[in-house]
Formats: C-alpha cells, structure tokens, sequence
C-alpha cells in the first residue's frame, strides 16, 4: 500500500509500506545473438535493406531494424522466418 502526503509546502511524500521484487527478475534487456558489425539482412517482410543497431547497454531492442515497415527482428526472429 503506498500512502501519499502533501505538505504545506506543495510537496508530494510517498510512504510504501510494502514493496515487491519479482523472482525471477523483470529482464530488461534480452540476450539476443549480435551479428558481425557489417553484416547486411533484407527484412522478411518487405525485402528492404535492415540497418544494424549497435550493440550498446543503453540499446535494448533486437539487432535488425527495417526504416520501411518499422519492425524489429532478432537473429532468431530471421532464423525462424527462413
């Protein structure tokens, strides 16, 4: 249960009193296989030319991206679709 205070001042205070942690742990950024920097793919859907995201920490999509459709595919997406 989360409690809220406002104060004279116009601030806003939240007590939890109870808080949750998943077990097992909420994944935020999934392990996809990253293929060679270079690579090209066409997009299963349209055969457009896919660009290649870089594989940063702060990037938590799939590798493959098609500026045509706007879908997202993984390695294994593509290795499905084949």
């Amino acid at each position: 249960m989360i409690k809220l205070f406002l104060c004279k001042e116009n601030y806003l205070i939240l007590d939890m009193d109870k808080f949750t942690t998943y077990d097992p742990a909420i994944k935020f950024r999934d392990d996809y296989r990253w293929p060679e920097a270079g690579s090209k793919q066409n997009c299963p859907k349209c055969e457009t030319d896919m660009q290649l995201n870089k594989n940063e920490e702060t990037y938590f999509g799939k590798p493959w991206w098609c500026p045509k459709c706007k879908w997202q595919f993984s390695e294994e997406d593509l290795a499905d679709q084949a």
